[in-house]
């Protein structure tokens, strides 16, 4: 068409990354200053909601690489190792799933979902005797453990750690999954 002016596609997102830059609204312009502590937690966070969005499809491999971004800005950020190393687990890549959970219990000793993913992770390796080493004083880990015990062919101390779990918690469906693992033919 004569007299219409359109410009090159390149020169025209220079052209919309420069205007971006200049109004302060681009991520360009959030870089050059130094990142605040809320700005690195929020970009960690949504590097780890990606990561969830991309588990949600399936996709594992790009929820890895959200999480190891999440990581990346911010080292202390145990729920993005919980999830990274649940999503190693479902990879069946358990020597990278582990140290996810080892990396948690040194950043937060007493988070017991950490000890317990490790000892599924443990369990879906086969390494019962690691998993078997886990707090015996939490419910969901008793309930672990007795599986394990289970698997071993441990029955005694499967029935052991099944009864402790009725002891210690108020949880139903934990207490209802160590019931139905007691009445199961040959745990008595």
């Amino acid at each position: 068409m004569s007299g219409s002016w359109m410009l090159p596609l390149g020169l025209t997102l220079l052209l919309v990354a420069i205007i971006l830059l200049v109004a302060g609204t681009g991520r360009a312009s959030r870089t050059a200053r130094a990142p605040s502590a809320d700005s690195v937690l929020d970009d960690a966070l949504a590097y780890s909601n990606r990561g969830l969005a991309y588990l949600a499809r399936r996709d594992l491999d790009r929820a890895i690489a959200a999480y190891d971004r999440a990581i990346a800005l911010k080292p202390d950020y145990t729920e993005a190792y919980s999830n990274r190393g649940l999503v190693y687990a479902a990879k069946r890549d358990i020597e990278r799933a582990i140290p996810n959970y080892d990396r948690i219990t040194q950043l937060r000793p007493c988070d017991p979902q950490a000890y317990l993913n490790r000892g599924n992770t443990y369990n879906q390796k086969g390494d019962h005797e690691r998993a078997i080493a886990l707090d015996p004083d939490d419910a969901k880990t008793c309930y672990l453990r007795g599986g394990a015990y289970c698997k071993k062919g441990a029955k005694d101390r499967a029935i052991a750690d099944f009864g402790k779990v009725l002891e210690l918690s108020d949880d139903l469906a934990v207490v209802g999954a160590a019931r139905k693992r007691l009445e199961e033919p040959g745990a008595s």
